[in-house]
């Protein structure tokens, strides 16, 4: 396992990993119009355009043993307009799903909590959907839970999606 930043020329695989993760962790919580709407094609110059623009975040790949991006993770400042200074954000993190279970996830969440420790964040949050059980017992594995925030999406998917906001304080 290899995990690198990421470069221009992995919005396409980045796209890629989206779609089979979406499409896998979310049948049943999200419409599936959306979810069958989705394409690497589509949100690779999403990928590509993010990546290219200095000061955005940072996103992470990571590798498998043969050399295949299989998975990232964006992260970088709070964008809550609650959040305290030094409050750092896991704003995304992806995984094909051969690749769940596999250590990839957790790698990724240390490289974050050491990123975090580093820039000196006291904590970093992340937004979960409510119906995701299965996200939240990964994050309360690594020490998250819920700090008692919710939001409601209406913009991703035209249906009303209920997120729970997740806290870990990063010196522990």
């Amino acid at each position: 396992m290899f995990i690198r930043a990421a470069e221009e020329n992995d919005a396409s695989s980045i796209a890629a990993v989206q779609v089979a993760a979406w499409r896998k962790a979310y049948a049943g919580m999200l419409p599936q119009s959306f979810l069958d709407g989705m394409s690497a094609e589509k949100r690779a110059p999403m990928w590509r355009r993010s990546l290219s623009v200095v000061g955005a975040g940072v996103t992470d790949v990571v590798m498998d043993e043969a050399g295949e991006l299989v998975g990232f993770c964006v992260y970088g400042p709070s964008r809550d307009a609650d959040a305290v200074p030094g409050t750092g954000e896991l704003v995304a993190i992806n995984l094909l799903p051969r690749a769940w279970r596999s250590g990839f996830g957790r790698a990724m969440c240390l490289r974050i909590l050491a990123h975090a420790r580093q820039e000196e964040w006291h904590a970093v949050t992340l937004w979960v959907l409510d119906a995701n059980v299965q996200a939240q017992a990964f994050y309360a594995s690594l020490g998250f839970g819920p700090d008692g925030a919710e939001k409601q999406d209406l913009k991703l998917t035209g249906a009303a999606l209920r997120l729970l906001r997740y806290r870990r304080v990063t010196g522990d």
